[in-house]
């Protein structure tokens, strides 16, 4: 069974990675009034990745492996962190934010990008594009420490033998000082824009999207003025018309232009909470219910749809990850200002290993995978509850509707 299984995920694999229009993931950072940062973000995929919430403490140790079966950079995280990740897996994140409030996006991108070559002598330089996440999180604190620090890198392609993929990825790096970042690789080399706008979708490269955006700049929230010809008057058939030609599809330029209009002329919101709403409502525009995006096999065998199958809100002000899934969208929360302390032995305690635990539970349709840099469940400080999944918002303790918790 579980062999069927592996071969079912190759196959699925080698079938998504031919036909790029199945992944439609969005981000986009919203600013408050009061100056609090909300990064919201969806994860559109047409397979079950078997997602996991994972936590990851300081001083976790991690190794890449290098091309060719070399070994790779090792380091251990200077920052803990909390991300999204696959198949039990506790590193390759797609999505993720640190202590420090540096958040990132990992998105599908070009097939035809190059990743960079490992010269004879540099492989303890060579970082798995799997793991380019996982290195940034555990590593920097903004934007500024990303860019200086990457260089010394050698990203390498490379497919991950538990989820038999090698993805080509570009990744969109926040800050608490409202830094953001795009780095996408090209040709061997890594190129790294400013992105004053804040949002991201997939393909084609990021200057292209910014220059298509020249496209629409006929938009408005405002409606048109009626206008005569020949004696007869037009006016607009009703609210809405100052976005006709808006695009409504899927794409990834299409969904660009729409974070363009809908980031620049909704109502900034005076704080964190109203801010994390209206960042609700926008990405609620982009949901992707199942039927709507399909892909046929050419042997017409193998059928997939793709869905929205979870979405992000990440306060990097406050250090909160709120998340919600496809079969369950209610909102729950991970407080992420107590990962500083995550995983802390006790005294008596001197055995320490790198572990992690599952949590599952029906209500929430994704794992919370802890990663724990202790040995033993009842090591002192590491009992206190730092996670807290919640129905709503407006309280730290489980609701009625989901009482599941996760304490350390």
């Amino acid at each position: 069974m579980q062999k069927t299984g592996l071969m079912l995920i190759a196959v699925l694999s080698l079938f998504l990675l031919s036909r790029l229009p199945a992944d439609s993931c969005t981000v986009f950072q919203l600013k408050a009034g009061d100056g609090a940062l909300i990064v919201g973000r969806s994860m559109e995929f047409a397979a079950d990745l078997k997602y996991d919430i994972i936590v990851v403490p300081k001083n976790k140790a991690y190794a890449s492996p290098g091309p060719g079966g070399t070994e790779g950079l090792a380091w251990k995280t200077r920052y803990g962190y909390v991300g999204m990740a696959s198949f039990g897996m506790d590193y390759s994140l797609s999505d993720g934010m640190n202590e420090k409030g540096l958040a990132l996006g990992v998105l599908w991108f070009e097939a035809d990008a190059k990743w960079q070559d490992v010269a004879p002598g540099e492989s303890k330089r060579a970082l798995a594009q799997t793991m380019l996440g996982d290195w940034i999180l555990g590593n920097c604190a903004g934007v500024d420490d990303v860019k200086r620090e990457i260089r010394k890198l050698k990203v390498f392609k490379h497919t991950d033998p538990t989820a038999k993929l090698s993805p080509p990825v570009h990744i969109i790096v926040y800050d608490a000082k409202n830094g953001c970042i795009v780095i996408e690789y090209e040709d061997g080399t890594c190129r790294i824009y400013d992105n004053p706008l804040g949002f991201m979708t997939n393909a084609p490269r990021f200057p292209w999207q910014m220059t298509n955006l020249r496209q629409y700049v006929n938009l408005t929230s405002e409606i048109p003025g009626p206008y005569e010809v020949a004696g007869v008057t037009f006016s607009a058939t009703g609210h809405g018309a100052g976005m006709f030609g808006l695009p409504g599809d899927f794409t990834p330029p299409s969904r660009f232009v729409r974070l363009a209009a809908f980031t620049r002329f909704a109502d900034k919101q005076p704080d964190a909470e109203r801010t994390l709403n209206l960042a609700q409502h926008i990405l609620n525009t982009f949901d992707i219910p199942s039927g709507l995006v399909t892909d046929i096999s050419p042997d017409k065998k193998t059928v997939t749809k793709e869905t929205t199958q979870w979405a992000t809100f990440r306060d990097l002000t406050n250090l909160i990850l709120y998340f919600k899934t496809y079969d369950n969208q209610n909102l729950r929360k991970i407080q992420a200002r107590f990962l500083g302390n995550v995983c802390k032995t006790h005294p008596d305690v001197r055995n320490t290993r790198n572990c992690y635990r599952h949590y599952r539970s029906s209500a929430l349709n994704m794992n919370i995978l802890e990663t724990r840099g202790t040995e033993g469940e009842n090591s002192g400080r590491a009992r206190q509850q730092v996670i807290c999944l919640l129905a709503s918002t407006d309280s730290d303790k489980p609701t009625a509707f989901n009482q599941t918790a996760v304490k350390y």
